[in-house]
């Protein structure tokens, strides 16, 4: 049964139904296109237009958000965004890719101004996609990429195969002709490999995608017209009004007089006016909750632009002197910088598989083109390790070379072992040098009192020397002459009662009176 189904199916474990029979097509095509479907001839059969909400209700093209840049808020959460990605670090992975492919990918990325192709790719972000032509070259033998160009995207279209085209002059003018060619239709196919094109939230319905700066068309224009009327609110109530009284049996070219002397006497502060008038300046009662009505349209439009672009509200509801409100203001969310890098990384992949495609015939064991976080630095470990070094070196032990470079991730050509000095060799028994609890200062010689003192240290060390010496005698016999633990642990308990230690207290007592001693006469220096 199994050597049939490549072109069939077993509907029941007895009966085998055959494609060809039955009329059923291949598995693998595609029923539902757009060329079947009905909204094809709505669209005209000649390429897609884009299902932007904003520009179809508009009836203009994508250019109109490039006005929105205008603002500051906008210009702003777009900034942040790029520059969020533009810190991280980029490199390139080997993975399965040979030495000189590696190398070669790492020599033609490197030559690129990435910040500049960073922002250019993210620019589908705000856009909704981002047409950027491959300009190739030869380099070393090789045909690689020389530089990455982001080209107007009202210049491009769609086609009904959700193909990217491009809309040129001489495809319009043919149309205009009514000639009937390959270019009808006012677009030119595009060759492969020469164009990679990011796109924003695109699906099967709409290639185009959806920019960010869709979201923000109106939210910036309620915020423009908040501030329109804004500004006309405090000129006409921000200011004092002047007014001017006249006889009842003034004329008409007086009373013109007066209220062109009041005008002039708004903007100069000076004014001569008849004896028998007056003028007064009113001002307008309380205004502030008027005010605040188009203070909190705009405070709302940034709002609403900040959470567009940075994830949260923070640019536009922050407060001076708030904790936490000054990083608010500013900061991307982390998984909307991780998804542009990772838009980045996809679009940089996609140049570098075609690369490997053309010079080596094959994406397959392409090198990784990688975008990260930078590392910081943290003490914490170091710090942990320093104090677990110093406890294990009193019983013995210390970290391993293996285990700085697993923890740190160092080569091991970052690691040499400390040399340590060699000590000359001397014949004769080894008596151990006093103690040094301090450099001697260099300067004049001892007095009398400190020599006497330095002679009674030396004395002091030669006994302690002796004396212990003679009491661990014994038990170098008891631990050598024993058959076993038990044996010398026994004889050592008795051994304990017997011995004499009143010449050692004698030599601690002067080896203390010393310290002391020196001690006291530091002090007083």
């Amino acid at each position: 049964m199994m050597h049939k189904a490549a072109n069939g199916i077993w509907v029941t474990p007895t009966e085998y139904v055959s494609f060809a029979d039955s009329g059923i097509e291949s598995l693998s095509q595609e029923i539902a296109v757009r060329s079947k479907s009905i909204d094809f001839y709505a669209i005209g059969n000649f390429f897609l237009p884009n299902p932007d909400p904003v520009l179809k209700a508009q009836g203009k093209d994508i250019k109109i958000y490039t006005d929105l840049l205008v603002d500051d808020r906008v210009a702003g959460g777009m900034i942040n965004r790029t520059a969020a990605s533009k810190s991280m670090e980029w490199s390139i992975e080997k993975a399965a890719a040979g030495t000189r492919q590696f190398k070669a990918t790492q020599l033609w990325v490197g030559k690129l101004e990435i910040n500049r192709i960073i922002e250019q790719i993210l620019k589908a972000r705000a856009y909704g996609y981002a047409p950027i032509e491959i300009l190739w070259g030869v380099r070393d033998g090789l045909t690689v990429p020389v530089d990455l160009v982001l080209k107007p995207q009202q210049w491009f279209v769609y086609d009904s195969d959700n193909k990217l085209c491009f809309w040129s002059s001489s495809a319009t003018a043919a149309v205009q002709q009514n000639a009937l060619n390959s270019s009808i239709f006012g677009i030119e196919q595009l060759p492969p490999r020469k164009f990679v094109c990011p796109r924003n939230e695109a699906d099967y319905l709409n290639p185009y995608g959806l920019g960010l700066l869709s979201r923000c068309f109106w939210p910036v224009t309620f915020k423009r017209g908040g501030w329109k009327f804004w500004v006309k609110f405090a000129e006409k109530y921000g200011a004092v009004w002047p007014l001017g009284k006249l006889p009842r049996s003034a004329t008409p070219e007086q009373r013109a007089d007066l209220l062109d002397t009041l005008t002039k006497m708004i903007q100069d502060g000076a004014a001569v006016i008849p004896d028998d008038g007056s003028a007064e300046f009113l001002e307008s009662g309380d205004k502030g909750g008027t005010s605040a009505l188009f203070n909190d349209i705009v405070t709302a439009a940034n709002s609403a632009i900040s959470t567009v672009w940075l994830g949260h509200a923070g640019a536009g509801e922050s407060t001076p002197g708030k904790l936490g409100s000054e990083t608010a203001a500013v900061d991307v969310r982390e998984d909307l910088r991780n998804d542009d890098a990772n838009l980045i990384m996809q679009t940089m992949q996609q140049v570098i598989d075609w690369t490997c495609e053309i010079n080596w015939g094959s994406s397959a064991d392409s090198p990784k083109f990688i975008l990260k976080e930078k590392e910081k630095i943290d003490t914490t470990q170091a710090e942990r390790d320093d104090k677990l070094s110093t406890a294990m070196e009193r019983s013995g032990l210390k970290l391993s070379s293996r285990y700085y470079q697993k923890t740190y991730k160092l080569d091991p050509e970052d690691v040499e072992e400390k040399q340590q000095p060699v000590e000359p060799k001397v014949n004769g028994p080894q008596v151990p040098a006093p103690p040094a609890f301090a450099e001697p200062a260099a300067g004049p010689e001892f007095t009398p009192e400190q020599q006497s003192i330095e002679h009674l240290k030396a004395a002091s060390v030669t006994d302690w020397q002796r004396i212990m010496d003679g009491l661990l005698a014994p038990i170098r016999e008891i631990i050598a002459g024993s058959s076993s633990f038990e044996e010398a642990k026994a004889r050592l308990l008795d051994a304990y009662g017997q011995m004499d230690d009143t010449v050692l207290t004698t030599v601690l007592a002067q080896a203390l009176f010393t310290a002391d001693a020196v001690g006291r006469i530091g002090a007083v220096e």
